[in-house]
C-alpha cells in the first residue's frame, strides 16, 4: 500500500551476531521496566544508610555479593538447563531453541515432540529429565520436551520464590520478568518464549533474563554478565537521581565494581551446572525488611 512502511525483518541472532542483542538488553533504556526501580536504594537513602558515592558503592557491592549472586546464578541456570543440545541441558529438538520468527501453530503441530505420538528421546533421556524435578501438573500430557521445559521453569520458580521472602520483591520480580519476556518476544521471536507465555508462567526477572538471553542467541556467561551489569547499574543510577550525586563519580564507581561482578559471575557459573535446588541462597535481610517498609511509604519516587 502506498505510503506505508513495512516493519524491518527480524533476522536470527546467528545471522546478525549476538553483540547487538547483548548491548540492547544491557541498555537502561530497553523497555523492560527497570527504570522504575531503585533496588532498595530509595529505602536506604530514606533511613540514612546511603548518603554519598562511597556508601552507595558499598551498598551496591553488598547487594551484588548476596542478592546479585542469586539473580545471576538463576539466570545462568535457566540458560544452562534449557539451551538445546547442551551436554548439561535438556534434550530438545531444535524447534524449542529455534531462533528467529516462529509460528505458534508450528509449535502446536508437534515440532516440540520427537515422534508421531508427541514423545521424543529414548528411555534414558526421559528418565534423566524427570528424575530430580517436581511432578507435572495434572491434565493432558504435552510432548516430553515441552513438559520437561515447563517442569524446569517451575522448579526454578519455586526455588527463587523460597529465596525471595519479601512479598513486594517477589511481586516486582514477576512483574519485571513478565514485561521482559513480552518485549523479548517482540525482539527475538522464539518458541521458548512462547512456551513461557502459553504455559501460564510469570517468570521471575532473573529467569526471564535467561530465557530472553537464549532467544537472543547469548551464551550462558554473557547472560550472567548481563544480569550482573543490571545489578550494579540499577542501584547506582538510582543514587544519582535520589541524591543528585556527580554522575561522573558514580560511573567511575560502577566501573570499579567490574572485578566484583566478574567474581560473582564466575561463582554463579559454578552453581548453574548443578542441581536447581543447590543454587545459592544468600540473603540480604535488611534489604528485605526495607522493601516491606518502602512498599507502604508515601511519596515514593521508585516502586522498590
Amino acid at each position: 500500500m502506498p505510503g506505508t512502511v513495512s516493519p524491518p525483518a527480524v533476522r536470527p541472532p546467528s545471522a546478525a551476531g549476538t553483540v547487538p542483542a547483548l548491548l540492547l538488553l544491557a541498555d537502561g533504556r530497553f523497555p523492560a521496566g527497570g527504570h522504575a526501580h531503585s533496588a532498595g536504594v530509595e529505602a536506604a537513602v530514606s533511613d540514612g544508610r546511603i548518603t554519598d558515592v562511597a556508601s552507595l558503592t558499598a551498598f551496591t557491592e553488598g547487594r551484588l555479593r548476596t542478592v546479585g549472586l542469586i539473580e545471576v546464578a538463576f539466570a545462568m541456570a535457566t540458560a544452562t538447563h534449557l539451551r538445546p543440545g547442551a551436554p548439561n541441558g535438556l534434550w530438545m529438538p531444535e524447534a524449542l531453541g529455534q531462533r528467529g520468527p516462529v509460528k505458534r501453530a508450528a509449535v502446536r503441530r508437534g515440532l516440540l515432540g520427537g515422534g508421531e505420538d508427541g514423545v521424543g528421546g529414548d528411555a534414558q533421556d526421559q528418565e534423566t529429565v524427570g528424575s530430580s524435578l517436581p511432578p507435572a501438573r495434572e491434565g493432558p500430557r504435552p510432548p516430553l520436551e515441552e513438559a520437561a521445559a515447563l517442569r524446569v521453569l517451575r522448579a526454578l520458580d519455586a526455588e527463587l520464590d523460597a529465596r525471595t521472602p519479601a512479598p513486594p520483591l517477589r511481586a516486582t520480580s514477576r512483574r519485571l520478568g513478565r514485561q521482559l519476556v513480552r518485549v523479548g518476544a517482540r525482539c527475538w521471536p522464539s518458541a521458548l518464549l512462547d512456551l513461557a507465555v502459553e504455559g501460564g508462567l510469570d517468570p521471575h526477572q532473573s529467569v526471564a533474563f535467561g530465557l530472553v538471553g537464549l532467544a537472543g542467541g547469548l551464551d550462558v556467561e554473557d547472560i550472567g554478565h548481563l544480569v550482573a551489569h543490571h545489578t550494579v547499574t540499577t542501584p547506582m543510577q538510582a543514587g544519582v537521581r535520589l541524591l543528585g550525586l556527580d554522575p561522573f563519580a558514580v560511573a567511575a564507581a560502577s566501573a570499579a565494581l567490574a572485578g566484583v561482578a566478574a567474581d560473582v559471575v564466575a561463582a554463579a557459573g559454578s552453581f548453574a551446572t548443578g542441581p536447581i535446588e543447590a543454587l545459592p541462597a544468600r540473603s540480604a535481610t535488611l534489604v528485605d525488611l526495607a522493601a516491606m517498609a518502602h512498599a507502604g511509604a508515601d511519596g515514593r519516587l521508585f516502586a522498590t
